[in-house]
């Protein structure tokens, strides 16, 4: 789609958790570094480990920030407006790092903006649960707002896990095989 970018059509017929991972694999444009299935490993603990942080050193402006940043993310998806919609998702993502007041976790963020991008992009090929990570942002800022870090962890991961669950992989402990 122009101005929107690739998008691989689920076939509704097949098994929709197989049909999300091929899709997943047809347009992983990382495949050669990292599966998909390591990249959600890899950000579901620092990034709940960050949620965490944040929670415990947040102010009332930076909440009001972050909630902009949500009705940002939430009004590009209305539009269905995909690539806006994965940007704001991922500046979300990004300011809480910042916000942990952990150098390395800003850094390593940052450093990794393509994958973590490309890895919050990628679920939205998956356009029947495209609201699902609006209303997981908004279950965590409510967390962050309450001021309940456990809480704010919880959502981040339930997120993560949530989204790499949208591409059909599972995180889980035990190791699994398949292109995840």
């Amino acid at each position: 789609e122009p101005h929107r970018g690739t998008f691989v059509a689920v076939d509704e017929c097949a098994n929709g958790a197989a049909q999300g991972a091929l899709a997943s694999a047809l347009i992983w444009r990382f495949a050669n570094r990292y599966t998909l299935r390591e990249v959600y490993q890899f950000r579901r603990l620092p990034e709940g480990y960050a949620a965490q942080l944040a929670t415990m050193a947040v102010t009332d402006e930076q909440i009001t920030e972050l909630r902009k940043i949500v009705r940002e993310h939430k009004e590009a998806t209305r539009k269905l407006d995909f690539v806006a919609s994965s940007q704001a998702d991922f500046e979300l993502h990004h300011r809480i790092m910042q916000l942990a007041n952990n150098r390395i976790f800003a850094d390593l963020h940052e450093n990794y903006r393509a994958i973590f991008l490309e890895s919050q992009r990628i679920p939205m090929a998956r356009r029947e649960r495209m609201w699902e990570p609006v209303d997981e942002h908004e279950k965590f800022i409510q967390a962050m707002a309450r001021r309940d870090p456990d809480g704010a962890e919880y959502y981040m991961r339930l997120h993560i896990t949530r989204a790499a669950d949208r591409v059909g992989i599972a995180l889980s402990d035990t190791p699994q095989t398949g292109i995840g």
